[in-house]
């Protein structure tokens, strides 16, 4: 994919197919975000009304330096070393294209918005109608710029907090996967991660109903999560604590007797880190505990500690076995 292509993408200069076949290739590897996040923030800068910043001149110095020191990585990385100099802007994915995924219900014939995070990070994001949201890591979020006069409609597939402005004229719903979350206005937390066995919906106030595909229509009250079985789709609702809602909006891990290989998800998810479990007896290890603000390595000892888990770690690769 060449450069010139990408920043076309990027100034809605391409027509639809196009446009979603770049949103294929960006989609389908690490390399690719990484490379379409760069040209993405020196276009952003480079828009910047600012007289005194030379963008063309603080870009050839960077490569200047670089050429003396004789590094071998491709021109598209060095970029990086540009835009740290000319401003310090974080960016998530933030895409403006049409989803390929099928939208039911009236859509608004405009380019849909699409924030994607990596793991180890997550972002705010602001919705057209002022609702809140709060995307963790390894997670997607699709929505109109511009909602319809009678509905309010996103897709998720990951996991997010929402705070939903009160509209009551235009109910706010969630679509995920498996199951769809309606409201008028409140704040929940939905985790619906491609690889979880059981979607959760936890509603910390005003009131939601759940819908799956085949079951009846569930509705939540203040504290209370729906955990959706995808196996016999029926919801089974839980009392839950403050703490308990949505821990990882303050950096929290909790888990409660959970299986390792589904702590190990999320452990790689939040430190954007590869594990691997060199034991089948392994998988079958349950986890209680809470991992509060933890560096990687201080989680590892954690799990050294508590169990007869052993592990080895070579950059992001981490081997875990029994002693």
């Amino acid at each position: 994919m060449t450069d010139e292509t990408l920043i076309k993408f990027i100034n809605k200069e391409l027509a639809q197919a196009e446009r979603q076949k770049i949103i294929r290739w960006i989609e389908a590897s690490n390399e690719n975000r990484k490379r379409y996040n760069l040209l993405k923030a020196r276009d952003t800068v480079a828009k910047f009304n600012t007289p005194h910043l030379d963008i063309d001149k603080s870009y050839r110095e960077v490569i200047e330096k670089t050429k003396k020191r004789k590094q071998t990585a491709p021109v598209w990385m060095r970029v990086a070393a540009a835009v740290i100099l000319l401003a310090s802007t974080w960016f998530v994915w933030d895409l403006t294209t049409e989803t390929t995924k099928p939208k039911p219900g009236k859509v608004d014939e405009v380019d849909e918005q699409i924030s994607i995070t990596d793991k180890g990070e997550n972002t705010e994001i602001l919705l057209p109608d002022g609702s809140k949201v709060q995307l963790n890591a390894d997670s997607r979020l699709t929505w109109s710029p511009n909602f319809s006069d009678s509905i309010r409609q996103i897709h998720l597939s990951g996991e997010a907090f929402f705070d939903v402005a009160h509209d009551s004229q235009r109910p706010f719903i969630v679509h995920t996967e498996n199951l769809d979350v309606t409201v008028l206005g409140t704040t929940f937390n939905v985790r619906a991660y491609p690889d979880d066995e059981k979607p959760v919906t936890t509603l910390v106030s005003g009131i939601v109903e759940l819908s799956g595909k085949t079951n009846k229509p569930v509705t939540l009250q203040p504290m209370q999560a729906a955990v959706l079985d995808k196996n016999t789709e029926q919801f089974v609702i839980e009392d839950v604590s403050e703490f308990e809602a949505a821990p990882w909006r303050e950096g929290k891990l909790l888990f409660q007797d959970t299986p390792l290989e589904k702590v190990v998800r999320d452990i790689e998810r939040k430190y954007d880190v590869e594990c691997y479990i060199d034991s089948s007896e392994l998988n079958g290890f349950l986890f209680t505990g809470t991992f509060d603000n933890l560096t990687i390595d201080e989680v590892l000892r954690v799990l050294k500690i508590s169990s007869d888990i052993n592990y080895n770690k070579d950059g992001k690769k981490i081997e875990l076995f029994l002693e």
